[in-house]
């Protein structure tokens, strides 16, 4: 019940996402365990609503795919957001099919005859594997300017956290640098997304320079809990040491 009201009392939108889904068998049922497909229904009302894609105010929670279309407009051209590495931070890509045995056989052929055939044929498969885990993400820039400053309008710089929507099945890491919410669905995309934002990936524009409405919306109480994860993650000390390539 709790989770309605919620919904209630997030006065940006007060509709629904995704299409009109009969939930009261759910709702009414005694099993303990939701199937995934329920949990994304569910989640989808409960976590998400719809934008309206006229509407180019940035707002805290407004979540941005990519649009190829909208050229340099586009926010992930203008953050130069690489997917590959958010991939590498999110997904557990040696837990993806074959990728671990191909990986190993590659590493094995490389130390037997670097460049060899069979070392250059291990690699084209594994890099094939790795453009599958490419094809089943979808790059998202989540706005997180504080709740605060957007009502005030002190707001000077859009300020984005980078993720994944990554297809279930998909291993996904588990990290302190990792904050999962889902699954759910989108309207773009059939089947079941797992939203996935990374604190190693902040970038900040100015606002004037967001010319592409937000595909999506996280509703007011998810978006406060990743807005104290995010501040938790931004206040740890780091630190500088050398790494061997992924």
């Amino acid at each position: 019940m709790s989770a309605i009201v919620e919904i209630h009392r997030d006065r940006l939108d007060m509709h629904v996402s995704g299409e009109k889904v009969d939930m009261s068998a759910v709702l009414h049922s005694s099993d303990a365990e939701l199937t995934v497909d329920e949990q994304a229904d569910l989640n989808t009302m409960f976590l998400t609503a719809r934008t309206n894609s006229h509407d180019l105010e940035v707002r805290p929670g407004n979540l941005y795919l990519p649009v190829p279309d909208s050229g340099n407009d586009c926010l992930h051209a203008l953050c130069h957001v690489s997917v590959d590495d958010l991939i590498h931070e999110i997904v557990k890509v040696r837990g993806y099919g074959e990728y671990n045995k191909v990986a190993d056989q590659f590493k094995a052929a490389e130390t037997r005859e670097k460049g060899s055939a069979k070392a250059k044929e291990l690699e084209r498969k594994m890099n094939g594997l790795f453009e599958e885990i490419k094809g089943k993400c979808i790059p998202f820039l989540l706005e997180l300017t504080p709740s605060c400053d957007f009502a005030q309008r002190k707001q000077r710089v859009a300020r984005f956290v980078g993720g994944l929507l990554v297809a279930d099945k998909i291993p996904r890491l588990s990290t302190g640098s990792n904050k999962e919410i889902g699954p759910i669905r989108i309207d773009y995309k059939s089947g079941i997304w797992h939203p996935v934002c990374s604190a190693r990936f902040p970038f900040s524009i100015p606002f004037q320079k967001v010319m592409v409405a937000p595909q999506l919306r996280l509703r007011a109480s998810v978006l406060l809990d990743i807005q104290a994860w995010i501040a938790a993650q931004f206040a740890r000390p780091g630190y500088l040491k050398a790494e061997p390539p992924r």
